[in-house]
């Protein structure tokens, strides 16, 4: 993602909002066994195919501003188990421009 107070910039540097393996995998989104997954979060007959994630879309009315954070929701797509999850990422508010 790229932040900016205006819609024409500046834009920040690219930085990473949603890291899979950190934010996803063997929470919401399948880890095979062959790749030491224990979970049994796949969809049934899909136990050896990784979750996969895909098609965030930013839910732009629903962002929030609370003193120096905004709260920003997203939906993320996911390939095993299929679905459609909402997300929401909190935000520091820097003074820059």
């Amino acid at each position: 993602m790229r932040t900016a107070r205006k819609p024409w910039g500046p834009w920040s540097s690219p930085q990473v909002l949603f890291d899979p393996f950190r934010d996803g995998y063997g929470q919401f989104m399948h880890v095979p066994p062959g790749a030491g997954g224990t979970d049994s979060l796949s969809d049934p007959g899909r136990e050896h195919e990784w979750g996969g994630e895909y098609g965030p879309y930013q839910i732009a009315g629903m962002a929030r501003k609370a003193g120096d954070t905004v709260a920003v929701y997203f939906t993320m797509s996911t390939w095993n188990p299929y679905n459609v999850v909402v997300m929401r990422a909190r935000l520091a508010v820097a003074n820059g421009p």
